[in-house]
């Protein structure tokens, strides 16, 4: 059975903390930065039970870093709930790939998340496609 934890990002502080508590009767939640924030002062991210090839926990809006043979991919690990899945997917951001493989669960590294400036993304999916 996987840990169910979260984090969030703080909409005032720009950056992301983990979550202490959750209260849903209030609609809040206390931070890391001992601070109660209400639902609508940040995004809950919710971890995903897996770790990256580096050991690092992978968590939703995560963004993962796949080398293949000739090409880096990226890919956004999302949360998807309807009629017929439950659980946790990941789509590629670049390249021609659309849905996650198992290897990139296994061989993935996690490098940034959505909330980063695209600049920061960018940057790195450049240097390494250089290297």
């Amino acid at each position: 059975m996987r840990e169910i934890k979260f984090r969030a990002y703080s909409k005032i502080q720009k950056r992301i903390l983990d979550v202490v508590e959750i209260r849903f009767n209030t609609k809040c939640f206390k931070l890391s930065d001992s601070q109660w924030y209400e639902f609508d002062e940040a995004y809950l991210t919710q971890f995903t039970g897996l770790l990256d090839k580096n050991g690092r926990e992978i968590f939703e809006g995560d963004i993962l870093r796949t080398e293949g043979i000739d090409n880096v991919q990226l890919w956004k690990v999302d949360y998807e709930m309807s009629s017929d899945v439950m659980g946790f997917s990941c789509n590629c951001i670049s390249g021609s790939f659309s849905s996650c493989h198992n290897e990139v669960w296994d061989e993935g590294e996690v490098v940034g998340n959505i909330y980063n400036p695209p600049e920061l993304l960018e940057g790195k999916e450049n240097s390494d496609e250089r290297d």
